[in-house]
């Protein structure tokens, strides 16, 4: 007897509709498909482009749970570096979660591959460096960590907002402080393996607690990538424990000189930066000014602003432009009748 194959649980392609309580939104880009994704959608007779972020219900990792639970906290204390939470909710007859929040634009990976570059210049990748960090502050203002902190976590907005990065992807974000009391969360004595290997901090490795300091060892193997996408020696290696040894070679006084002396394109005040992560510890109350001031160092020293022009500025324009001109082209195999 041949087995049968298991059918999708959601298919909604791109065109198709969702019908959400009286309104309906048709999808634009991307798909519903599987226990958990995103895709862009448009309610029926409104321009404004929307995320919409879903998850089978009966789906054990409730990630849209945690990412309402967060938005909603983003908003009522007017955290800027967090979409707003438009609408969320569930869909019976397709038996999904989901969360409505405003449209991204590109990630940090998807400006990398439209640039057709590696690595950003170098006044971006700081500027970069520094929204980041700041994302990540608002984060643990309202008491959560992210746990899954890389490139794509972070995006730009869309139209007026497509200056504004945000931080994104909170589905393994985790409260480390107790809502009653104020007091750190106690640690767990082993966690599984969550999170992106290349960016995981060492204590995700030792399958140990995460803390706001992983969240920040993490932000520095990204940002030491952004500026050079050879910095990170592990970058093509599989096993986890020879990428566990090399970060902590990394993470040492030997792996940071190692770092200058083969990677010149990384700035002087990283150095500092690296050392002050290394300090930290699970129970640390992270210096977000002294690190905030190393970055601005860094930029006033190469006199970089953060208003300056963003290198991909008019780069979703301009996309959309050449889309708009090849869709008036005629087919050059197209035959023109004649006169």
């Amino acid at each position: 007897m041949q087995p049968r194959n298991k059918p999708d649980k959601t298919i909604v392609k791109r065109g198709g509709r969702l019908e959400i309580g009286e309104s309906i939104y048709e999808i634009i880009d991307g798909s519903v498909l599987g226990d958990y994704g995103n895709c862009n959608v448009r309610e029926a007779g409104k321009d404004e482009l929307l995320t919409f972020r879903y998850e089978s219900i009966s789906s054990k990792c409730k990630r849209i749970k945690i990412e309402c639970t967060v938005l909603v906290c983003a908003a009522a204390t007017q955290k800027t570096h967090m979409l707003r939470l438009l609408l969320r909710g569930t869909i019976d007859n397709f038996k999904l979660r989901y969360l409505i929040t405003d449209a991204l634009g590109l990630s940090i990976p998807d400006l990398l591959n439209q640039l057709s570059i590696n690595n950003f210049s170098l006044s971006s990748a700081l500027r970069l460096a520094y929204e980041t960090f700041e994302s990540l502050e608002e984060l643990h203002k309202i008491n959560f960590i992210h746990r899954d902190i890389k490139p794509a976590a972070f995006a730009f907005g869309l139209k007026s907002l497509n200056t504004k990065l945000f931080l994104t992807h909170f589905g393994l974000a985790k409260k480390f402080r107790g809502s009653a009391d104020a007091k750190l969360l106690a640690p767990r004595k082993t966690v599984p393996f969550m999170g992106t290997v290349k960016y995981a901090s060492r204590t995700v490795h030792e399958r140990g607690e995460r803390s706001r300091k992983d969240d920040i060892e993490s932000w520095v193997y990204m940002i030491s990538e952004l500026v050079d996408e050879k910095s990170l020696s592990w970058r093509k290696i599989v096993n986890r424990d020879e990428i566990l040894k090399e970060k902590c070679i990394f993470m040492s006084d030997e792996g940071i000189s190692h770092l200058y002396s083969k990677h010149k394109k990384i700035p002087d005040e990283f150095r500092p930066l690296i050392h002050y992560v290394m300090s930290l510890e699970f129970s640390s109350s992270p210096d977000y000014l002294y690190i905030k001031k190393i970055l601005r160092e860094a930029m006033e020293k190469r006199n970089v602003s953060q208003n300056d022009p963003w290198e991909w500025e008019g780069l979703e324009e301009a996309n959309e432009e050449a889309k708009k001109r090849k869709n008036n082209t005629c087919d050059s195999t197209q035959q023109v009748p004649e006169d």
